[in-house]
């Protein structure tokens, strides 16, 4: 890179960064004797998985890069909350793994990114978040809203391990990711009023707690025609023990379509 510095002014001419598959590129100026001045990052393809692993291994592989604007405020060596923004771009590679696409805002709140989309492309579905995130951790509220192959996709991604279940539908989620990065931890509400298994119609209402090693079903009711099928507890989450430990409820619920 290449810095200049006249009058107690750092010139950022040309400082550029290589790595996680992509480039950092930044220029600007910085007033020294008073801490105060402006610069603007610009970051492409950098690749997510690497980059995430090294706060959690939580998160599935990706096939995605992302790219980003930041303008940078400083006053008092300090970054302006109200000035510096910037926008988050992630596009699809044809790698295996998940693919997210989109864009999202950024700025800063109380000292933490800030981080918000209302439309960001999963799979086939769309999520909308948002919420804020640090070096220690996320906190952010999500929407879905897939269909039930792609939640499967999802939930496989996670190490659910899930057996195949030709479930297809519609359905909507939402929810909180929240937690440090070594302990990450979401909720899920999840409705579908018209799925179907094979040639059984059905829908569904959920309650679900994501964990580090388990998946909990605080509810989830499957309700088709007269029928109704309650199932609640947990199924372990990656290779740690592969028992189950679910419970189910019937009432009237014609089991002939599913077997």
């Amino acid at each position: 890179g290449k810095v200049r510095l006249k009058d107690w002014t750092a010139h950022l001419d040309s400082l550029q960064l290589q790595g996680y598959s992509g480039s950092i590129e930044s220029q600007g100026q910085i007033d020294l004797s008073r801490g105060s001045g402006e610069a603007q990052l610009l970051a492409n393809g950098l690749d997510l998985n690497p980059l995430l692993k090294t706060w959690t291994d939580a998160v599935p592989q990706l096939a995605t890069r992302a790219g980003a604007n930041v303008d940078l405020y400083f006053d008092n060596w300090q970054l302006d909350q109200n000035k510096t923004k910037g926008e988050l771009r992630l596009n699809t590679v044809q790698e295996s793994g998940l693919s997210l696409s989109g864009k999202a805002t950024l700025g800063l709140d109380k000292g933490k990114l800030s981080l918000r989309s209302d439309r960001l492309q999963i799979l086939q579905g769309y999520c909308s978040l948002q919420g804020n995130l640090n070096t220690k951790g996320i906190d952010t509220d999500y929407e879905l809203s897939l269909s039930a192959t792609d939640l499967l996709k999802i939930l496989n991604a996670f190490q659910l391990n899930l057996p195949p279940l030709n479930l297809e539908g519609p359905l909507s989620a939402s929810g909180k990711l929240a937690g440090n990065y070594k302990d990450l931890a979401a909720t899920a509400s999840i409705r579908a009023d018209d799925l179907q298994y094979y040639s059984e119609k059905m829908d569904l209402i959920a309650d679900l707690e994501w964990g580090q090693n388990a998946l909990r079903v605080q509810s989830a009711s499957f309700n088709s025609g007269p029928g109704n099928l309650e199932i609640h507890g947990t199924i372990p989450l990656g290779k740690t023990t592969s028992e189950w430990d679910l419970s189910a409820d019937m009432a009237s619920f014609d089991l002939s379509g599913f077997l």
